[in-house]
């Protein structure tokens, strides 16, 4: 200070300048301040010019001012589209409860029950409640109402918090941003100045002469700048300090006043809701009778829906089956003739559809008793080949094969095992002693006699009440034939070609059967037939009289069995048919049916050469 002296320029003393409002000289005019705060910035840059350093509280709180104007910039914006969205909310909110309102409007109007009616799914539903139409304009006041409060607590919220943020934003928050460019500006200018009187004291005296006056004022400059620089970094700490207060205090009351409004719309809105309880309890139970009605309905239209394809798909074949089971048995017959060499499996396929139906002992029965009626002698019954006897042949043999595996097969087996020492006829014994043959064959006849006795209980039902009609019919016109004509259907249909052809009825393997086996099952299939008929052996073959002692023998054991199974216990008709009639739909209905149309003309032609005209049309039909 001592070297400085306090002399200054003419102009300086003429314009009464003082430190604080120093004139433009050449050293420090607009453009070389301009020019020096430029340099001074680049040699700052590049390192070798000092920086004033920034107080690191300044800066780190510079930072969150600027991170707080963008995260409030964010809030604002997301504010507005909430808003917006809200707004819309409301308007299509407001047009449902109008709807809703006109609705109910409708419904209480008395026209409504008719067009409540006539929307319904069939029949006619009972009219809407009275209360529904009162109920639905109550609702749509109601959310109306909610609605109107969700405009209120937008509008509460927008002035709670976005406009204030939107001030605290642009005021506060902006200056102090504002203040902060001003401090580093005042820093750079404040360097500048430094480095300026820097420079110059590194002159010597000698460079810089007796020209003080460049001296001081450069020495004025630095601590006009230096006393601008400290009074910016005063301004702008204390402004971003407060803004970092006020920030946390009038964020945390925005929220407290959001909360607020919140909490005032949210119960007024739970008090509209709390009023409509009844009402929607109401409904509920109005809607929950309502469906079970509706599922009631459905479930009903579906099981009548059922039943009808049901009945349409039983019922389809049903002129079939109904021309199948005419007394006649006329297009069974024709059915049978025109299926040429596949007549005995066209004969099953009809005998199952018939036993599906009930139909087969029904017609059995009457074609038992127009066979005795037609029948001039006992000696001849059942010994043709009418379409009757057919069909109850093949039923006998469809109903009763478990019965007679069961029943023959042990025997059979025996047999087999032992075929030797039967033959009877010394044209054909070979040396072999008859009489010891006639004894042993006896033995064997008595054995498959007492198997088919003993086996009453699991005679098949139809069979005894098939029986029991035969010996009812007989006796009436031919009452000394009671016996034959019972033992004939059971023996002669039944028991015998079993006898004599065991393998074609699974009872053994075809290769098991040898020459002499089935020379003995053709005496045993002999003997029984006699004894079934009463009859001895006479001079037609001599060489079976050995056997008239055991056909007298047997004849009163094997009556009682006759008369036995001509007995039909009670629950005779509850027997379990060959096939369901699910089982016929599936596959006899659509073989018969797809066998009538390939043999349609043969069919006709045999029901016509018959006298059965009269079915032609049906049957084409």
């Amino acid at each position: 200070p001592a070297a400085v002296p306090f002399a200054c320029s003419n102009s300086a003393m003429r314009n009464n300048a003082s430190p604080k409002q120093l004139p433009k000289t050449t050293e420090w005019r607009s453009m070389g301040k301009a020019v020096e705060m430029a340099k001074t910035s680049m040699l700052q840059k590049m390192g070798k010019a000092g920086i004033t350093q920034v107080p690191p509280k300044l800066s780190y709180e510079n930072d969150i001012v600027k991170d707080l104007v963008g995260r409030y910039d964010d809030l604002i914006k997301a504010a507005r589209r909430s808003f917006a969205k809200s707004t819309e909310f409301c308007t299509s909110s407001s047009l449902v409860c109008d709807t809703v309102k006109e609705l109910g409007e409708f419904l209480t109007n008395i026209n409504s029950v008719v067009m409540y009616r006539a929307i319904s799914e069939g029949g006619s539903p009972p009219p809407p409640p009275p209360v529904l139409g009162a109920y639905l304009v109550k609702m749509s006041i109601a959310i109306k109402d909610t609605l109107k409060l969700r405009d209120q607590l937008q509008l509460q919220v927008g002035g709670s918090m976005v406009v204030p943020a939107e001030r605290f934003v642009q005021g506060s928050m902006e200056a102090s941003l504002e203040a902060k460019k001003k401090y580093s500006k005042a820093c750079l200018e404040f360097d500048a100045a430094e480095g300026k009187l820097k420079a110059l004291n590194r002159l010597s005296p000698a460079a810089t002469g007796s020209d003080y006056q460049r001296l001081f004022l450069s020495y004025a400059h630095f601590w006009e700048y230096r006393q601008r620089w400290m009074h910016r970094e005063h301004e702008a700490g204390v402004m971003l300090t407060d803004v970092v207060t006020r920030h946390q205090i009038e964020f945390l009351e925005q929220l407290v006043h959001t909360f607020q409004a919140q909490l005032t719309a949210y119960g007024e809105a739970y008090a509209i809701m709390c009023a409509l309880d009844p009402m929607i309890k109401d409904l509920r139970a109005i809607v929950a009778t309502r469906r079970k009605e509706m599922d009631e309905n459905r479930a009903k239209r579906q099981r009548d829906a059922a039943d009808r394809a049901r009945y349409i798909e039983e019922n389809k074949y049903q002129d079939l089956v109904a021309l199948f089971s005419a007394p006649d048995l006329a297009v069974v017959n024709a059915m049978c003739v025109g299926a040429g060499a596949d007549q005995e499996a066209m004969l099953e396929d009809l005998v199952r559809i018939l036993d599906s139906y009930k139909q087969t002992m029904p017609i059995i029965r009457l074609g038992i008793t127009k066979e005795v009626e037609s029948t001039q002698s006992a000696a001849t019954l059942f010994r043709g080949n009418s379409t009757a006897t057919k069909l109850m042949t093949a039923f006998t043999r469809m109903t009763g094969r478990p019965y007679l595996i069961a029943t023959l097969k042990p025997s059979v087996a025996r047999l087999i095992a032992n075929p030797k020492g039967l033959e009877v006829d010394p044209a054909k014994a070979k040396g072999e002693n008859v009489e010891e043959n006639a004894a042993r064959l006896r033995a064997v006849c008595a054995d498959f006699l007492n198997a088919i006795m003993s086996s009453i209980s699991v005679c098949p039902l139809p069979f005894r009440e098939m029986a029991s009609h035969l010996q009812t019919e007989v006796v009436e016109r031919f009452p000394e034939s009671r016996f034959t004509a019972v033992g004939g259907f059971i023996f002669l249909r039944f028991f015998c070609p079993c006898i004599l052809s065991p393998d074609t009825n699974g009872l053994v393997d075809p290769s098991a059967l040898t020459a002499e086996a089935r020379r003995a099952l053709i005496l045993i299939s002999k003997s029984l037939q006699n004894v079934a008929n009463g009859i001895p052996f006479g001079a037609k073959e001599q060489y079976m009289t050995c056997m008239n002692d055991f056909i007298t023998g047997s004849l009163q054991p094997c009556r009682d069995f006759l008369d036995e199974v001509a007995h039909a216990p009670p629950n005779v008709r509850d027997y379990l048919p060959l096939a369901s009639l699910r089982e016929v739909y599936d596959r006899e209905l659509p073989s018969a049916h797809g066998s009538l149309v390939r043999n349609l003309e043969r069919i006709c032609k045999s029901l016509r050469q018959y006298g059965g005209e009269a079915v032609v049309p049906k049957l084409v039909e």
